[in-house]
């Protein structure tokens, strides 16, 4: 298993993984199982490569490129798929329903946006 393949798995749970220095951290912790966990230990440097940000040497123009522009260029998050994006843009627009209803339909479009690409591969 791959890291971004253990992403997918978590995003699929419903938990949140993000970096902070050179540790892991995710949430909730109870959608996380013994097995996943040992993955998310055994991967964690290739898990910290996929969230890392993108490198510097990125063009200046990419500012001026839409989201989907800069997925499909690999900017953003590279070995995603569009299904992997679509999934964890709904999930932010679920968290957003109650504070802020405007955001969660934008997050709900641009999912429906990058799962119309037909599941082509984000690298």
């Amino acid at each position: 298993m791959t890291g971004a393949e253990i992403l997918d798995r978590l995003s699929a749970k419903g938990v949140y993984v993000w970096p902070a220095g050179d540790k892991l951290r995710f949430a909730p912790r109870s959608a996380v199982d013994d097995d996943l966990l040992g993955a998310m230990r055994q991967h964690k440097a290739e898990i910290l490569a996929v969230l890392a940000p993108a490198e510097s040497s990125a063009p200046s123009i990419l500012h001026e490129l839409s989201f989907t522009e800069r997925i499909e260029s690999g900017y953003v998050n590279p070995g995603w798929t569009a299904t992997s994006w679509a999934r964890r843009l709904r999930q932010l627009a679920n968290a957003c329903d109650a504070l802020r209803p405007d955001r969660a339909g934008d997050l709900r479009r641009w999912a429906h946006n990058v799962e119309g690409r037909g599941g082509k591969e984000l690298t």
